[in-house]
């Protein structure tokens, strides 16, 4: 017993640490880019990190929580894998044209080229998903978490030096994109054989076959991160608009982004919950619905406690921290990012009872919910930011994220007296 408490000690510690890492990544990128370049290469490289945001989706395809909760294995990990390798060439591959018709403004400068480099760069987060997801349905996180503190630490690291020597954002990325890609292969990959191989001779039509019926299963939860990555990524996108007709200022786009940074760490708490949601997974299929309502129970009353802390620290010392580490003065913006993180705590809770409905394989009908959310951005979004700035991307946000909450939830409570009551009528 008391090995199995150092294990799972193990594995909390590292999964929280490599989610703190992956939480902060891109925000030490976006304060070394904000600290070494132009304003506008920050701006470029905001945007293009929001894009990127958006893409990984179709590289990840949202099959991770469904192959860590797979706990039968009713598909390979061959399959997985393949699946993965499809993606990702779907999520290069679907760039160019989005691109090209996106109307971002990426014949000005070197946006384009820093787009692509930053895209290729988290193709390499969506394989190393794949491997991180097989960590975590053998309860092996704590090796996915020590592989993120490397990987992540050594990739802000190299970001930075090759930006001091080269002055160069370009060449920056270039550097980044080769070192993940030789971590990510000759790391992760190869820690993952310790767990298990992959028999690419095994590799045939019938693998292939069962990759599209993945895909076609992950369906509804790629659709619906696909449109949650979009409303989240949304305000940058009109914020890139205004930055042309002249309605914002230049440097717009970096300080929303700064300003933006508590929503992702808001999301680092969904991810520590990680190893729970296994946990959960086993009390759900073993019939065990009282210890799975406890569990719920506890997770979303340590996600409020927890928000409300971040919130009230946010208010009183938020604006302070940020212009100490950003080297930006964001005084008039303290309204904004308080709002901001109370948006970043409702998008925590929603998220996590996505991971409930996932887990009930009830995920199709968020479907609805993220429709109308995205129709909703749409609505509010340049309606209010061409009325109050940058002020009213944090306004519609929230209003955005507060629909998001409350819909889910109604969601779940719904799917999950549903199945309840299915498996008593049997009984």
């Amino acid at each position: 017993m008391k090995m199995n408490n150092k294990v799972n000690r193990s594995i909390y510690f590292w999964n929280f640490a490599g989610n703190i890492a992956a939480a902060a990544v891109s925000i030490l990128y976006l304060i070394i880019v904000s600290r070494y370049t132009s304003a506008s290469d920050a701006d470029n490289f905001s945007l293009a990190y929001a894009i990127g945001n958006l893409w990984i989706v179709i590289g990840m395809f949202q099959v991770r929580n469904y192959q860590a909760t797979d706990l039968k294995e009713t598909y390979s990990y061959l399959e997985y894998w393949l699946t993965r390798v499809i993606t990702v060439c779907l999520m290069l591959v679907t760039l160019f044209p989005y691109l090209l018709f996106s109307g971002n403004n990426v014949e000005k400068g070197d946006l384009f080229l820093i787009i692509f480099l930053t895209v290729l760069y988290r193709s390499c987060d969506a394989f190393s998903d794949l491997f991180q997801g097989l960590f975590q349905q053998h309860e092996r996180l704590d090796i996915a978490g020590k592989l993120m503190v490397l990987r992540y630490g050594s990739s802000t690291i190299i970001l930075l030096i090759s930006l001091l020597l080269s002055n160069s954002l370009i060449f920056s990325l270039i550097c980044l994109c080769f070192f993940n890609v030789v971590f990510v292969f000759g790391g992760d990959y190869v820690q993952s054989k310790q767990i298990r191989t992959i028999a690419f001779n095994q590799i045939s039509y019938a693998t292939f076959k069962q990759s599209i019926s993945i895909m076609k299963t992950c369906l509804p939860l790629f659709v619906n991160g696909f449109l949650l990555v979009y409303v989240l990524n949304y305000p940058k996108q009109v914020i890139d608009k205004l930055l042309v007709e002249g309605v914002l200022r230049e440097g717009a786009q970096r300080d929303f982004s700064i300003l933006f940074m508590p929503v992702f760490f808001m999301s680092l708490f969904v991810l520590a919950l990680r190893p729970l949601i296994t946990d959960l997974a086993k009390q759900w299929s073993e019939k065990r619905f009282h210890t799975f309502n406890a569990m719920i129970r506890k997770i979303l009353l340590l996600l409020m406690i927890l928000g409300l802390v971040v919130s009230i620290l946010a208010y009183l010392i938020g604006i302070p921290i940020l212009n100490i580490i950003s080297g930006i003065d964001l005084s008039n913006y303290s309204l904004l990012l308080t709002i901001l993180v109370l948006s970043g705590f409702l998008y925590s809770i929603a998220s996590v009872i996505g991971d409930f409905l996932i887990i009930l394989r009830k995920q199709v009908y968020l479907l609805y919910v993220y429709i109308a959310m995205a129709l909703l951005t749409n609505l509010l979004t340049p309606l209010a930011m061409r009325e109050f700035g940058l002020f009213g991307a944090g306004l519609s946000f929230v209003m955005v994220m507060l629909f998001y909450t409350v819909a889910s939830w109604i969601v779940f409570v719904i799917m999950r007296r549903k199945e309840i009551q299915k498996y008593e009528s049997v009984e």
